[in-house]
Protein backbone atom coordinates (compact mmCIF):
# COMPACT_ATOMS: atom_id res chain seq x y z
CA UNK A 1 0.00 0.00 0.00
CA UNK A 2 1.91 2.98 -1.16
CA UNK A 3 -0.67 5.30 1.15
CA UNK A 4 -2.08 4.46 4.44
CA UNK A 5 -4.55 6.87 4.19
CA UNK A 6 -5.96 5.30 0.42
CA UNK A 7 -7.89 2.35 2.06
CA UNK A 8 -9.43 0.57 -0.76
CA UNK A 9 -11.06 -2.17 1.20
CA UNK A 10 -13.20 -1.06 4.46
CA UNK A 11 -15.36 -4.20 4.27
CA UNK A 12 -16.87 -6.91 6.53
CA UNK A 13 -19.37 -9.45 5.54
CA UNK A 14 -22.58 -9.55 7.94
CA UNK A 15 -22.94 -12.72 9.58
CA UNK A 16 -25.92 -13.82 7.60
CA UNK A 17 -24.23 -12.95 4.32
CA UNK A 18 -21.19 -15.63 5.55
CA UNK A 19 -24.20 -18.43 6.52
CA UNK A 20 -25.45 -17.47 2.87
CA UNK A 21 -22.58 -18.03 1.08
CA UNK A 22 -21.39 -20.51 2.55
CA UNK A 23 -24.66 -22.24 2.09
CA UNK A 24 -24.38 -21.53 -1.54
CA UNK A 25 -21.12 -23.36 -1.79
CA UNK A 26 -22.90 -26.50 -0.15
CA UNK A 27 -25.79 -26.23 -2.29
CA UNK A 28 -23.23 -26.32 -5.34
CA UNK A 29 -21.41 -29.10 -4.55
CA UNK A 30 -25.22 -31.09 -3.62
CA UNK A 31 -26.18 -29.66 -7.22
CA UNK A 32 -22.95 -31.34 -8.63
CA UNK A 33 -22.51 -34.51 -6.57
CA UNK A 34 -20.21 -36.41 -8.98
CA UNK A 35 -17.35 -33.65 -8.80
CA UNK A 36 -14.44 -35.06 -6.98
CA UNK A 37 -10.96 -34.29 -6.15
CA UNK A 38 -7.39 -35.72 -7.86
CA UNK A 39 -4.36 -36.25 -5.68
CA UNK A 40 -1.67 -34.60 -7.94
CA UNK A 41 0.36 -38.33 -8.35
CA UNK A 42 -3.33 -39.37 -10.01
CA UNK A 43 -3.17 -36.79 -12.30
CA UNK A 44 0.56 -36.94 -13.37
CA UNK A 45 -0.75 -40.59 -15.07
CA UNK A 46 -3.05 -38.99 -16.99
CA UNK A 47 -3.82 -37.00 -20.43
CA UNK A 48 -6.08 -34.10 -20.27
CA UNK A 49 -7.59 -31.66 -23.02
CA UNK A 50 -5.82 -28.77 -23.60
CA UNK A 51 -5.76 -26.28 -26.48
CA UNK A 52 -3.77 -28.25 -28.96
CA UNK A 53 -5.66 -31.32 -28.45
CA UNK A 54 -9.67 -30.52 -28.31
CA UNK A 55 -10.00 -30.10 -31.51
CA UNK A 56 -8.40 -33.70 -32.23
CA UNK A 57 -10.85 -35.14 -29.14
CA UNK A 58 -14.08 -33.58 -31.07
CA UNK A 59 -12.60 -34.88 -34.25
CA UNK A 60 -12.17 -37.81 -32.70
CA UNK A 61 -15.83 -38.34 -31.48
CA UNK A 62 -17.14 -37.81 -34.89
CA UNK A 63 -14.97 -40.14 -36.13
CA UNK A 64 -16.49 -42.63 -33.57
CA UNK A 65 -20.12 -41.72 -34.35
CA UNK A 66 -19.18 -42.24 -37.95
CA UNK A 67 -17.29 -45.63 -37.72
CA UNK A 68 -18.28 -46.98 -34.12
CA UNK A 69 -17.03 -51.02 -35.42
CA UNK A 70 -13.22 -49.79 -34.62
CA UNK A 71 -14.18 -49.66 -31.10
CA UNK A 72 -14.14 -52.78 -29.03
CA UNK A 73 -17.07 -53.93 -27.30
CA UNK A 74 -15.92 -52.70 -24.23
CA UNK A 75 -15.53 -49.21 -24.90
CA UNK A 76 -19.04 -47.37 -25.32
CA UNK A 77 -18.48 -44.01 -27.78
CA UNK A 78 -22.03 -42.63 -26.01
CA UNK A 79 -19.65 -42.86 -22.30
CA UNK A 80 -16.84 -40.82 -24.36
CA UNK A 81 -19.56 -38.32 -25.78
CA UNK A 82 -20.73 -37.86 -22.09
CA UNK A 83 -17.30 -37.31 -21.17
CA UNK A 84 -16.44 -34.52 -23.38
CA UNK A 85 -19.71 -33.12 -23.51
CA UNK A 86 -19.10 -32.91 -19.23
CA UNK A 87 -15.91 -31.27 -19.87
CA UNK A 88 -17.16 -28.26 -22.58
CA UNK A 89 -20.03 -28.14 -19.48
CA UNK A 90 -17.70 -27.51 -16.79
CA UNK A 91 -15.56 -25.17 -18.64
CA UNK A 92 -18.32 -22.81 -19.21
CA UNK A 93 -18.57 -22.75 -15.24
CA UNK A 94 -14.80 -22.87 -14.13
CA UNK A 95 -14.57 -19.63 -16.01
CA UNK A 96 -16.83 -17.98 -13.53
CA UNK A 97 -15.47 -19.92 -10.69
CA UNK A 98 -12.11 -18.67 -11.45
CA UNK A 99 -12.88 -15.43 -11.61
CA UNK A 100 -14.78 -15.75 -8.64
CA UNK A 101 -12.20 -17.07 -6.85
CA UNK A 102 -9.27 -14.81 -7.67
CA UNK A 103 -12.04 -12.03 -6.58
CA UNK A 104 -12.18 -13.26 -3.20
CA UNK A 105 -8.22 -14.08 -3.22
CA UNK A 106 -7.71 -10.96 -4.02
CA UNK A 107 -9.80 -9.06 -1.54
CA UNK A 108 -8.58 -11.13 1.06
CA UNK A 109 -4.36 -10.17 0.00
CA UNK A 110 -5.65 -6.42 -0.25
CA UNK A 111 -7.58 -6.44 3.26
CA UNK A 112 -4.97 -8.22 5.33
CA UNK A 113 -2.16 -6.04 3.24
CA UNK A 114 -3.69 -2.97 4.58
CA UNK A 115 -4.25 -4.21 8.10
CA UNK A 116 -0.05 -5.33 8.46
CA UNK A 117 0.15 -2.08 6.82
CA UNK A 118 -1.15 -0.27 9.15
CA UNK A 119 -0.40 -2.25 12.32
CA UNK A 120 3.51 -1.69 11.24
CA UNK A 121 3.45 2.30 11.81
CA UNK A 122 1.49 1.80 14.84
CA UNK A 123 3.95 -0.36 16.00
CA UNK A 124 6.85 2.07 14.90
CA UNK A 125 4.66 5.13 16.91
CA UNK A 126 4.34 2.68 19.83
CA UNK A 127 8.06 2.40 19.78
CA UNK A 128 8.61 6.09 19.07
CA UNK A 129 6.10 6.80 21.94
CA UNK A 130 7.60 4.17 24.69
CA UNK A 131 11.35 6.17 23.66
CA UNK A 132 9.67 9.38 24.43
CA UNK A 133 9.10 8.18 27.92
CA UNK A 134 4.70 8.00 27.03
CA UNK A 135 2.91 6.33 29.76
CA UNK A 136 1.94 2.62 29.02
CA UNK A 137 3.51 2.56 25.38
CA UNK A 138 6.53 0.65 26.15
CA UNK A 139 4.13 -2.16 27.64
CA UNK A 140 2.28 -2.07 24.23
CA UNK A 141 5.44 -1.81 22.43
CA UNK A 142 7.48 -4.95 24.30
CA UNK A 143 4.39 -7.44 23.32
CA UNK A 144 4.41 -6.00 19.61
CA UNK A 145 7.64 -6.44 19.71
CA UNK A 146 7.54 -10.41 20.13
CA UNK A 147 6.50 -10.64 16.62
CA UNK A 148 9.86 -9.24 15.45
CA UNK A 149 11.93 -11.54 17.67
CA UNK A 150 14.41 -13.94 16.19
CA UNK A 151 14.38 -16.83 17.56
CA UNK A 152 18.23 -18.24 18.63
CA UNK A 153 18.98 -21.58 16.50
CA UNK A 154 18.94 -24.70 18.36
CA UNK A 155 22.64 -25.70 19.57
CA UNK A 156 24.11 -28.35 17.08
CA UNK A 157 24.62 -31.63 18.90
CA UNK A 158 28.30 -32.46 19.81
CA UNK A 159 29.88 -35.65 18.52
CA UNK A 160 30.55 -38.15 20.40
CA UNK A 161 33.96 -37.59 21.42
CA UNK A 162 36.29 -39.88 18.85
CA UNK A 163 37.81 -41.87 21.99
CA UNK A 164 34.74 -42.09 23.77
CA UNK A 165 32.50 -45.17 24.81
CA UNK A 166 30.90 -46.48 21.12
CA UNK A 167 27.11 -45.78 20.92
CA UNK A 168 26.15 -49.06 19.72
CA UNK A 169 27.43 -51.79 22.36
Amino acid sequence: MSNITNNRINQTIPATDQVTAKQQFIDLNLLLPFLLGLEAEEKKGMQGINVSNKQWVEDCLNEMEQEPGILPSFINPLNVKNDYTLYLELDKIIVHAKDFLDKLSDTQYLAGAEAYAVCLIYYRLAEAAAKAGLPGADERYNRLKERFVQSPEPPKPTPPPADGPDPMP
